[in-house]
């Protein structure tokens, strides 16, 4: 199967709006020269493996994606378009981060926000599923003391 890698610098560009970061910032981030980033973004090169890699990871997409345009892992273009049109901006960068973190971290998250919703209706309970089974990182159990 041949692939059609036309659009790359348009992604990149529209990412990096997206992003609110300049080609110099992906200089510094990726070790790419600017005359690379600048003949990437005009289309009148493709990013060679590694140049893929490094800017996939700066503009925190996948190389297919970066490629392609197309992200098998990602869920239909038509459901994520009428799911990220009702996200708010912030809503968006939140799950864009998370989707950045480790399993550990984004179980820690998690946690955190079950906490904070508990918190919010008048129980300062930790949920009874934390990070390691309701035990902290020195095997103790967890703290669930409720707000009178």
């Amino acid at each position: 199967m041949i692939e059609n890698f036309e659009g790359v610098g348009d992604r990149i560009s529209s990412q990096m709006k997206k992003l609110k970061i300049k080609q110099v910032d992906i200089c510094k981030d990726t070790e790419i020269s600017k005359n690379a980033i600048s003949n990437y973004v005009n289309g009148n090169r493709i990013p060679d493996t590694l140049s893929s890699y490094k800017l996939s990871k700066a503009l925190k997409v996948s190389m297919e994606w970066l490629l392609t345009g197309e992200d098998s892992s990602a869920p239909s273009s038509e459901n994520l378009e009428s799911t990220t049109e009702s996200l708010s901006e912030i809503e968006q960068e939140l799950i864009q981060e998370f989707r950045q973190l480790t399993d550990r971290d984004k179980k820690e998250v998690t946690t955190f926000v079950k906490f904070k919703r508990n918190l919010e209706k008048g129980r300062a309970a930790l949920p009874s599923s934390t990070l390691n089974n309701g035990e902290n990182d020195t095997g103790e159990e967890a703290a669930t003391s409720e707000i009178a």
